[in-house]
């Protein structure tokens, strides 16, 4: 799974932005178990983690272009390690797959200064 080096390079980076993490498994990630799930994967009060009905999940991911594919027996969600830099206007700055920390403090950095 891509999510745990993903989460670990947001985690590290450096910079002052709001973090937004979306699940893209709603099925399992519902409203009631984000808290828990936000403490497993040890974000911090730094970042929101977001889920919301499957309709709405799934709507997100495509307006983001982001692919995903289920597994009917074991509900896993394969997806890209896909991380957005988007600034204070709502526009996407930069597109990272599977970004380490260092490329998303450099992202954010330039991010900041445009």
């Amino acid at each position: 799974s891509v999510c745990p080096a993903v989460l670990d390079a947001i985690r590290q980076a450096k910079g002052d932005a709001q973090r937004v993490v979306i699940t893209l498994d709603p099925r399992r990630d519902t409203p009631s178990t984000l808290p828990r799930l936000a403490n497993d994967w040890r974000l911090g009060d730094d970042t929101l983690l977001l889920s919301g009905s499957v309709a709405d999940v799934e709507e997100a991911a495509r307006a983001f272009r982001v692919s995903t594919d289920r597994n009917p027996r074991t509900g896993e969600i394969a997806h890209p390690g896909l991380v957005f830099v988007i600034d204070g206007r709502g526009r996407i700055r930069y597109t990272l797959n599977g970004p380490s920390a260092s490329w998303l403090t450099e992202a954010l950095a330039r991010s900041a200064a445009q």
